[in-house]
């Protein structure tokens, strides 16, 4: 059982790639481009909308929270994970965006777990899976704003407005 599971890990690359050809091929690559492009703009606008958030909500400078989620944002886009993003999403909440440790240990876990504010946005066509990867790196991107959004916004009832650390005000 094992080897056969083996000879179907290493299939998959081939059955992706034909799946894709096929779909390029009946749909025209044209079409592929305008799915992904509708998905990737229809993502940064929902971005921008959590930038828009984030700011009165969670009393936060859109700056301050802008430069505060680079780092998570990248390893959203390096492994278009959101799990794999919970690290740098904890540190950088907690060290950059003013978020206690126990609000940063309770919202973020479980908006990683729950939280897919990107989902109703970025399944518009699923029969054309073959071509998400670009689509799904704005989706975890996305994902991993909206939950940093989230814990920020949580913390941001509680606190007062803070000064930006590296400004030095």
């Amino acid at each position: 059982m094992i080897t056969i599971v083996h000879w179907v890990l290493l299939a998959v690359p081939i059955g992706v790639f034909a799946l894709s050809m096929g779909v390029g091929l009946n749909a025209g690559l044209g079409a592929l481009g305008h799915y992904v492009s509708m998905v990737v703009l229809a993502q940064i606008g929902l971005i921008i909308l959590i930038y828009a958030v984030v700011g009165p909500w969670g009393r936060i400078s859109l700056t301050r929270f802008a430069r505060g989620i680079i780092p998570a944002q990248v390893v959203a886009c390096s492994t278009q994970s959101s799990l794999a993003s919970l690290p740098a999403m904890v540190e950088q909440a907690r060290t950059t965006l003013g978020v206690s440790t126990a609000t940063a240990g309770l919202v973020l876990p479980l908006a990683v777990a729950v939280f897919r504010i990107t989902s109703p946005v970025a399944n518009l066509l699923p029969l054309l899976l073959a071509v998400e990867v670009i689509p799904d790196i704005f989706r975890t991107i996305g994902n991993v704003t909206g939950d940093l959004a989230a814990a920020r916004i949580v913390e941001g009832r509680d606190a007062v407005a803070e000064p930006d650390p590296a400004s030095g005000i």
